[in-house]
């Protein structure tokens, strides 16, 4: 099973879209859907996830 997962860092997508002209955001998935009332607890598995938002100018 673990073969299924790859051992190297996460690119940086927020940089490469930034580099490719795009705006970006990054935030944590409990501070995003906080602003709807939903989402999981800052402190549960996602805690360290990162969401990347991005527009085309």
């Amino acid at each position: 099973m673990l073969a299924l997962f790859d051992g190297e860092p996460r690119p940086d997508s927020a940089a490469d879209l930034g580099a490719r002209g795009w705006s970006t955001t990054t935030r944590a998935p409990a501070d995003f859907l906080r602003s709807f009332d939903r989402g999981p607890r800052p402190d549960s598995d996602t805690a360290s996830d990162r969401w990347v938002f991005a527009a085309k100018p």
